[in-house]
């Protein structure tokens, strides 16, 4: 089944909370063709056992932050066994944009670019992309980019615990 319009559904219903919320995923696959845009302030994603999010569709896998985002949000996080395989099309597996104070564990694969991570600020990520963990179809060009998405917006002071094996 396509989870695609239930993710809608799931992070349009958490953005209009006005306190933290936690969605739990059991354990399981999640098929879906479009991320919404998970970057909620107080937002956390748990896994309760292993989670497979597929990202079946094109462009980014799972977003946290679009272009053009330029408010920060704080407080998010990713919590737990989740990982990402995409599609012959997905860009980039996890794509962040603006975030402070956030924690995010994700171990992503079949994608071009793992992790895109722009303007964050006292965050702290545990990303996995390697080739000895995971067969894969599409091996990846590029494990991790950090960047800032202006001039005051750095990614700074984060803590990074990165495991990157086997790029082509």
């Amino acid at each position: 089944a396509d989870d695609t319009a239930a993710f809608a559904r799931a992070a349009a219903y958490v953005s209009a909370q006005a306190v933290p919320v936690a969605l739990e995923f059991p354990s399981g696959t999640y098929l879906y063709t479009v991320s919404p845009d998970w970057r909620i302030a107080d937002l956390t994603l748990l896994a309760l056992g292993h989670v497979v999010l597929h990202h079946t569709g094109t462009g980014v896998g799972w977003r946290f932050g679009a272009d053009g985002n330029v408010t920060n949000v704080y407080n998010v996080r990713m919590l737990g066994d989740f990982y990402l395989t995409g599609s012959a099309s997905t860009t980039t597996g996890l794509y962040t944009r603006n975030l402070q104070h956030a924690q995010i564990e994700l171990e992503v694969a079949n994608c071009v670019t793992g992790f895109t991570i722009q303007g964050s600020v006292l965050c702290e990520f545990s990303l996995t992309c390697s080739i000895n963990r995971r067969v894969m179809s599409l091996v990846p060009t590029t494990g991790v980019i950090i960047d800032q998405t202006s001039i005051v917006s750095r990614t700074t002071d984060c803590i990074f615990a990165l495991t990157m094996e086997g790029f082509a």
